[in-house]
């Protein structure tokens, strides 16, 4: 914490698309911790994510269960349809994640 705020240090997105592709691109240039999560396995691939800590492929909340987001960290939600952002919201409100983007 610093001045009252809370460092992230950790990011988890959740989608490996375009938009995932390139967060995970910005965050590694900046080397920023974080984890790639698409429940499709030709977009979760380690070789199309190269700076990412870990890469899974899995559906998104079961990947939030094992990746446990806490008050470092952020969760991103890049997912390609509204529902599964929807879903993903939800399972995402109820970690310690200081840190929720849509």
């Amino acid at each position: 914490m610093l001045g009252g705020v809370t460092l992230i240090e950790r990011i988890v997105v959740l989608g490996a698309g375009h938009v995932g592709t390139a967060l995970s691109s910005m965050c590694g240039a900046v080397g920023v911790r974080h984890a790639v999560v698409d429940d499709r396995p030709r977009f979760a691939r380690a070789e199309r994510l190269p700076s990412a800590e870990r890469v899974l492929c899995m559906p998104f909340p079961a990947a939030l269960d094992r990746l446990e987001p806490d008050s470092r960290c952020a969760v991103v939600i890049l997912t390609r349809c509204h529902r599964t952002d929807m879903a993903c919201l939800e399972h995402a409100l109820a970690t310690d994640a200081s840190y929720i983007g849509l």
